[in-house]
Order: C-alpha cells, then sequence, then structure tokens
C-alpha cells in the first residue's frame, strides 16, 4: 500500500449547523477553512465557470480503492485553493522559489482533500449510513449565508458574487447529485465542487454521530537509549514484572510510581503529544492479536517501551469534548482509515522547476 501522510487539511467544526439525519445530536461539520474558499472564487470562476466541467472526466488524478478522483475535480479544487492563496498574499507563480513551494503544497492539498473525502464516503457506506439530501442542502445555504455577510459589506464584489450565483445554481436543482464519488470521478462544475465540499462536511458528522475508533490500555517506561528500551522489552517478554521494571528504570516519576500507568488512550490522544505514539500503537504496523503487546516509541530523542493490552474501540459520540472529539477523528482518518486505502496518485506533485517549467 503506497499512501502519504494525511496533514495538509484541516477539519474544522461548522458553527449554527443544521441537525443530521444520521442521527439525533446536532450535525457536527467539518469543512475546510472559509476564507480560502470564498477567496477562491474569483480564479474558479475564471477557470471554471458555473456551467458542466472541462476536460476530460475520466483522466484520473488520483484513486482510493480503484474509485477514481478525476482530473477535472482535482483542477477545480486546486483553481479555489490557488486563489484563495492569492487573496491571502501567498505568491503562487512558478517562477520564484516560495511561489512553486506555496503552488506545490496547494497541489497536495488539492489532491488530500479529495481523496480524504473518498475515505469517508467508503467508511460511511461500510456503515450503512444514509445522508439526507436536506443536510446537504442547508449545509450549502450556510456557505451562502456567510457569502452574503461579505457581500453586506462589499456589494459590488464580482468575485463573491459569482460564487453566490454558483451555489445557487446548484440549490436550484435540488435534490440534484449528492453521490460523492460519482461527481469526484467526473466532470464537476464550479457548483459541483461546493456540493463535494458540504457532502464531505455532512457525511464526516455522520462519522462523529456513529463511527467507534480504536483504543487501548497503556503502560510505559521512558528510558534514554533504544538499546535500554529492548533490554527491558526482552525481561517483560520473558515474564519481568512490567510494573516493577517501570518503578524502576522510567525516567518519568510521575507514571513510575504507579508501575508505568497511563491508562486508556483512544488513537489521538498520545498523538497530541507525538504523532509515533499513533502510528505505532494504532497504526497500519501494529500488532492487534497480541495481548500483551509491546512496542518502542521514539519520543523526544529518548524512548519509550510501550505495554499494549485491552485494545477495544470507542464511540466517537460518547466525546463530550469537540476539541477532543475532532482530535481523534482526525487521528483516526489519518492513522488507521487513510493507510487502510489503497491510495494511488498519478498527477505529479514537485516544487522542483524542469527545463520545460514556465518561466524556466
Amino acid at each position: 500500500m503506497r499512501t502519504r501522510q494525511f496533514s495538509t487539511v484541516q477539519w474544522l467544526p461548522l458553527r449554527g449547523a443544521p441537525r443530521s439525519s444520521c442521527g439525533s445530536s446536532p450535525l457536527r461539520t467539518r469543512r475546510r477553512g472559509l476564507a480560502v474558499l470564498l477567496g477562491g472564487l474569483a480564479l474558479a470562476v475564471a477557470l471554471a465557470g458555473c456551467g458542466g466541467g472541462v476536460g476530460a472526466g475520466p483522466l484520473a488524478a488520483a484513486s482510493v480503492n480503484g474509485q477514481s478522483v478525476s482530473v477535472t475535480a482535482y483542477q477545480r479544487m486546486l483553481s479555489i485553493l490557488t486563489a484563495g492563496a492569492a487573496l491571502q498574499q501567498q505568491s503562487v507563480s512558478y517562477q520564484t522559489p516560495a511561489g512553486r513551494a506555496t503552488l506545490a503544497g496547494l497541489q497536495q492539498t488539492a489532491l488530500d482533500l479529495l481523496t480524504n473525502t473518498l475515505v469517508i464516503h467508503q467508511q460511511v457506506g461500510k456503515l450503512h449510513l444514509t445522508i439526507d439530501p436536506k443536510a446537504v442542502a442547508a449545509q450549502l445555504q450556510q456557505y451562502t449565508s456567510e457569502i452574503q455577510n461579505v457581500l453586506a459589506q462589499d456589494p459590488s464584489n464580482q468575485s463573491y458574487l459569482g460564487f453566490k450565483s454558483a451555489v445557487a445554481a446548484v440549490l436550484k436543482q435540488h435534490p440534484g447529485n449528492n453521490d460523492v464519488a460519482a461527481l469526484i470521478a467526473g466532470s464537476p462544475s464550479l457548483g459541483d465542487t461546493f456540493t463535494i465540499l458540504a457532502l464531505e462536511a455532512v457525511e464526516l458528522s455522520a462519522l462523529v454521530d456513529h463511527a467507534k475508533v480504536p483504543q487501548a490500555h497503556l503502560r510505559m517506561i521512558f528510558v534514554t537509549t533504544q538499546q535500554q528500551a529492548s533490554d527491558l522489552q526482552k525481561q517483560v517478554e520473558h515474564n519481568a514484572d512490567f510494573g516493577k521494571l517501570a518503578m524502576q528504570f522510567s525516567s518519568d516519576k510521575s507514571s513510575a510510581v504507579n508501575g508505568g500507568e497511563i491508562g486508556t488512550a483512544a488513537v489521538g490522544k498520545l498523538g497530541q503529544i507525538d504523532k509515533h505514539f499513533d502510528e505505532l500503537i494504532f497504526g497500519s504496523t501494529a500488532n492487534y492479536t497480541q495481548n500483551p503487546w509491546y512496542v518502542i516509541v521514539p519520543f523526544s530523542g529518548k524512548y519509550v517501551l510501550c505495554e499494549v493490552t485491552k485494545r477495544t474501540t470507542v464511540a466517537l459520540a460518547s466525546i463530550s469534548d469537540q476539541q477532543t472529539q475532532t482530535t481523534t477523528l482526525n487521528a483516526w482518518l489519518a492513522v488507521v482509515l487513510r493507510p487502510a486505502a489503497d491510495i494511488q496518485q498519478y498527477v505529479a506533485v514537485d516544487a522542483t522547476p524542469t527545463t520545460s517549467s514556465p518561466g524556466q
């Protein structure tokens, strides 16, 4: 399996969201930064227009478990992101090193955004969740409301007027095409691209309401060198008492006095301290069958011997703190769902100019 780190796309809560059709709790949607979406309108309109897609829909920029991300969908999303960066006075000129680096980052972000949307969609399908078209329309109406707030202060802003028209055209087609996989694989219009964003938000909210994420009980011994950690691992694997070793050797005195006890942690909790904890304890190389299981995690130039037991799952909806819930969701997507998917990227993303590059 070949994939990339899920690190470029941010998932943010949308205030004042409607209720979900997939449960009784409020719809907790996540979306790209609105400044990026709205700021991208000028270039998006210029390149894409509000009508049907351009380019060859069957051409793929990427794929997720065999589902295609069309070049057209990629270009639409990139145009929005690129204009948004320019609006924030970030150079996207291929003629400068800074501009090339920014453009390469936006290209990867566009691809990650679309591939993540398909990963989410496929997980929603596995859970047999139903998405209400009204929730998607409400999400698009939310975008319209925020655009109207901008236009209230700048009525002649052609970019935002064009954006409003694109979304309005999609809303007139309601219920319209709410098959996000078909939209991403085809030739989406500008309005369709915002439908993709709305569908991603609603489907992600459905996962928050219904999905369960992995957790485990952990004990840890903090040491200076990898060799120390390896020696201790051999001892516990030959029935030495982990708790006594933690009290004797762990440099983290707060946990050492309790025999290395950390407690039960879901994916994402320790990842906030260091990503290696999530990757090695819950990722694709983790041993989910051996109990107890021992793994050495590099941490801040030192090493931690982790004892992993009692692997279970926890419902995302049961996490009451929204920030913790969002962190857990992001980590689950990054560490569990994406690595489990067959993600292929066919579009080259490179900030290094070639002899045929523009401006060279």
